[in-house]
Protein backbone atom coordinates (compact mmCIF):
# COMPACT_ATOMS: atom_id res chain seq x y z
CA UNK A 1 0.00 0.00 0.00
CA UNK A 2 1.70 3.87 -1.06
CA UNK A 3 2.60 5.37 2.02
CA UNK A 4 0.46 8.27 1.31
CA UNK A 5 -2.92 6.11 1.56
CA UNK A 6 -2.14 4.11 4.43
CA UNK A 7 -1.68 7.60 5.95
CA UNK A 8 -4.56 8.98 4.77
CA UNK A 9 -6.87 6.14 6.10
CA UNK A 10 -5.05 6.24 9.25
CA UNK A 11 -5.78 9.43 9.75
CA UNK A 12 -9.04 9.06 8.56
CA UNK A 13 -9.89 6.80 11.24
CA UNK A 14 -8.63 8.92 13.90
CA UNK A 15 -10.45 11.83 12.62
CA UNK A 16 -13.76 9.79 12.60
CA UNK A 17 -13.10 8.78 16.28
CA UNK A 18 -13.10 12.22 17.09
CA UNK A 19 -16.02 12.91 15.17
CA UNK A 20 -17.72 10.21 16.82
CA UNK A 21 -16.98 11.78 20.30
CA UNK A 22 -18.14 14.68 19.42
CA UNK A 23 -21.51 13.20 18.72
CA UNK A 24 -21.85 11.04 21.47
CA UNK A 25 -21.22 14.39 23.90
CA UNK A 26 -24.19 16.01 22.08
CA UNK A 27 -26.58 13.72 25.27
CA UNK A 28 -24.31 15.74 27.88
CA UNK A 29 -24.60 19.67 29.53
CA UNK A 30 -23.57 22.00 27.12
CA UNK A 31 -20.30 23.17 29.88
CA UNK A 32 -19.29 20.10 29.05
CA UNK A 33 -19.79 19.77 25.47
CA UNK A 34 -18.21 23.11 25.21
CA UNK A 35 -14.63 21.94 26.85
CA UNK A 36 -14.76 18.19 25.06
CA UNK A 37 -15.34 20.44 21.79
CA UNK A 38 -12.34 22.48 22.86
CA UNK A 39 -9.90 19.83 23.02
CA UNK A 40 -10.96 17.86 20.23
CA UNK A 41 -10.67 21.07 17.77
CA UNK A 42 -7.32 21.43 19.02
CA UNK A 43 -6.47 17.64 18.23
CA UNK A 44 -7.55 18.62 14.50
CA UNK A 45 -4.30 21.30 14.25
CA UNK A 46 -2.20 18.63 15.58
CA UNK A 47 -3.77 15.50 13.63
CA UNK A 48 -3.98 16.95 10.01
CA UNK A 49 -0.09 17.85 9.52
CA UNK A 50 0.29 14.71 11.53
CA UNK A 51 -0.84 12.36 8.89
CA UNK A 52 1.59 14.43 6.43
CA UNK A 53 3.84 13.62 8.70
CA UNK A 54 3.27 9.97 8.80
CA UNK A 55 3.01 10.08 5.27
CA UNK A 56 6.59 11.18 4.71
CA UNK A 57 8.27 8.84 7.35
CA UNK A 58 7.26 5.93 5.35
CA UNK A 59 8.88 7.52 2.00
CA UNK A 60 11.57 5.30 1.06
CA UNK A 61 14.86 7.26 1.05
CA UNK A 62 15.99 9.55 -0.65
CA UNK A 63 13.19 12.15 0.85
CA UNK A 64 12.90 15.83 -0.59
CA UNK A 65 10.58 18.33 0.72
CA UNK A 66 9.02 19.14 -2.54
CA UNK A 67 8.24 14.85 -2.43
CA UNK A 68 7.12 15.14 1.85
CA UNK A 69 4.55 17.75 1.02
CA UNK A 70 3.12 15.46 -1.90
CA UNK A 71 2.68 12.38 -0.16
CA UNK A 72 1.43 14.51 2.72
CA UNK A 73 -1.14 16.22 0.39
CA UNK A 74 -2.07 13.35 -0.95
CA UNK A 75 -2.70 11.80 2.46
CA UNK A 76 -4.76 14.59 3.42
CA UNK A 77 -6.76 14.36 0.54
CA UNK A 78 -8.00 10.73 1.90
CA UNK A 79 -8.33 11.98 5.49
CA UNK A 80 -10.41 14.93 4.18
CA UNK A 81 -12.25 13.18 2.23
CA UNK A 82 -13.28 10.88 5.10
CA UNK A 83 -13.87 13.22 7.53
CA UNK A 84 -15.79 15.46 5.46
CA UNK A 85 -18.38 12.50 4.58
CA UNK A 86 -18.25 11.32 8.32
CA UNK A 87 -18.85 15.53 9.29
CA UNK A 88 -21.86 15.44 6.88
CA UNK A 89 -23.39 12.35 8.42
CA UNK A 90 -22.60 13.54 11.80
CA UNK A 91 -24.79 16.37 11.06
CA UNK A 92 -27.67 14.83 9.61
CA UNK A 93 -27.83 12.08 12.49
CA UNK A 94 -27.72 15.81 15.03
CA UNK A 95 -30.27 17.01 13.16
CA UNK A 96 -32.66 14.04 12.79
CA UNK A 97 -31.73 13.17 16.45
CA UNK A 98 -33.08 16.18 17.79
CA UNK A 99 -29.65 17.44 18.53
CA UNK A 100 -30.86 20.78 17.23
CA UNK A 101 -33.61 21.62 19.09
CA UNK A 102 -31.76 20.46 22.32
CA UNK A 103 -28.91 22.80 21.86
CA UNK A 104 -31.20 25.56 21.10
CA UNK A 105 -33.29 24.73 23.87
CA UNK A 106 -30.36 25.76 26.54
CA UNK A 107 -29.51 29.18 25.24
CA UNK A 108 -31.33 32.22 26.80
CA UNK A 109 -34.35 33.16 25.60
CA UNK A 110 -32.94 36.48 25.01
CA UNK A 111 -31.25 35.32 22.42
CA UNK A 112 -33.75 33.10 21.07
CA UNK A 113 -35.91 36.29 20.74
CA UNK A 114 -33.00 37.97 19.02
CA UNK A 115 -32.27 34.90 16.59
CA UNK A 116 -36.11 35.04 15.93
CA UNK A 117 -36.50 39.27 15.14
CA UNK A 118 -33.48 39.06 12.79
CA UNK A 119 -34.74 36.01 11.25
CA UNK A 120 -31.32 34.07 11.91
CA UNK A 121 -33.76 31.22 13.55
CA UNK A 122 -34.02 30.00 9.73
CA UNK A 123 -30.36 28.63 9.67
CA UNK A 124 -31.32 26.17 12.07
CA UNK A 125 -33.68 23.84 9.87
CA UNK A 126 -32.93 20.83 8.60
CA UNK A 127 -32.44 22.03 4.93
CA UNK A 128 -30.50 25.18 5.82
CA UNK A 129 -27.94 22.56 8.46
CA UNK A 130 -27.83 19.86 5.19
CA UNK A 131 -26.74 23.06 2.86
CA UNK A 132 -23.75 24.23 5.72
CA UNK A 133 -22.71 20.52 6.21
CA UNK A 134 -22.10 19.81 2.15
CA UNK A 135 -20.45 23.63 1.84
CA UNK A 136 -17.72 22.52 4.42
CA UNK A 137 -17.29 19.25 2.69
CA UNK A 138 -14.77 21.15 0.01
CA UNK A 139 -13.31 23.50 3.04
CA UNK A 140 -12.85 20.36 4.87
CA UNK A 141 -11.22 18.44 2.25
CA UNK A 142 -8.72 21.52 1.80
CA UNK A 143 -7.77 22.27 4.94
CA UNK A 144 -6.35 18.86 5.31
CA UNK A 145 -5.01 19.04 2.28
CA UNK A 146 -2.98 21.96 3.50
CA UNK A 147 -2.04 20.93 6.48
CA UNK A 148 -1.19 17.54 5.70
CA UNK A 149 1.36 18.34 2.83
CA UNK A 150 2.53 21.28 5.41
CA UNK A 151 3.28 18.10 7.77
CA UNK A 152 4.86 16.19 5.20
CA UNK A 153 7.23 19.00 3.95
CA UNK A 154 8.28 20.12 7.62
CA UNK A 155 8.84 15.97 8.59
CA UNK A 156 11.13 16.51 4.81
CA UNK A 157 13.06 19.38 5.42
CA UNK A 158 14.12 18.59 9.01
CA UNK A 159 14.95 14.58 8.46
CA UNK A 160 18.27 13.78 9.08
CA UNK A 161 19.47 10.67 6.18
Amino acid sequence: MRPWLKAGLIGGAAIALLMLLSLVTGFLPMEVQSVISCCTCGLYFVLFPGIGVLAAFWLTPPLTAGLGAKEGALAGIVAGVISGIIYFISILLSDFSGGMEAALEQLPQETIEALEMSGGMNMFTPEAMTLIAAGLIPIIILWAVAFGALGGLVYAAVKKE
